[in-house]
């Protein structure tokens, strides 16, 4: 009775130590598919308008012209060379003025940005007159590499526009996790040692009891004994 107790003691253990393993296993390979199946969510853009957000006034000159030559022609070099012209004339940095080209002829574009109605009414006016004629305004590109032969020039304007900054998106999700988990591996070494455990106590109760006389035995060796001494 003894001994079917233990024995069955120990195949529970191992069924258990098993089992709790294959448990863990489990589980981190449908944590691993439900991570792997569902993709992280792109990074979001700054909707338009967001509530609270109060449109920021920008007010610069407008500067329209056409030259001649090809949209090719007008390099990042040379429309940077053409900011600066612009900008010294006007008196603001050249990283406010923008010059944009497109076909048609050549049309050039340029916006100065300047911190207030006022400049930007008085820069509009200076440019007026330096760009009165095709000639001067062709002249007003001096400085700039190759020179800009200018064919025409629309009368130089101030504008103001309202301009919303949002804010940077957020950074994306983290990629989902690969591997085992600290936890996962932990759990699988303490099923491992409950298994072996009760594996190494059944191998040694098993050995102690071959090694020793059953009760059968003793039994009959007594038996014996006393028929002889009788």
């Amino acid at each position: 009775m003894l001994w079917s107790t233990v024995r069955l003691t120990c195949l529970l253990g191992v069924a258990l130590g098993a089992d709790f393993g294959e448990l863990l296993l489990e589980g981190e390979r449908q944590l691993q598919e439900a991570g792997s199946g569902a993709s992280p969510p792109p990074s979001p853009t700054g909707p338009p308008g967001m509530p609270g957000q109060v449109p920021r006034i920008v007010y610069a000159a407008y500067v329209r012209m056409v030259a001649s030559g090809n949209v090719e022609d007008f390099t990042s070099a040379k429309k940077s060379q053409m900011a600066s012209a612009f900008a010294a004339k006007t008196g603001v940095s050249a990283s406010n003025v923008v010059i944009s080209v497109s076909e048609g002829s050549v049309v050039v574009t340029a916006k100065i940005i300047t911190a207030s109605a006022a400049a930007a009414n008085s820069a509009a006016n200076t440019l007026n007159s330096e760009l009165s004629t095709s000639a001067k305004a062709t002249s007003f590109f001096s400085s700039v590499e190759g020179g800009v032969t200018v064919a025409s020039v629309a009368p130089v304007v101030s504008i103001q526009e309202s301009v919303i900054d949002y804010p940077p998106p957020p950074p994306s999700p983290p990629p989902p996790r690969t591997g085992l988990s600290a936890a996962v591996l932990a759990g699988i070494v303490i099923g491992s040692l409950v298994a072996a455990a009760s594996l190494a106590g059944c191998v040694v109760f098993a050995s102690g009891r071959s090694s020793s006389p059953s009760m059968e035995e003793h039994k009959s060796v007594m038996l014996t004994a006393h028929r002889g001494d009788v």
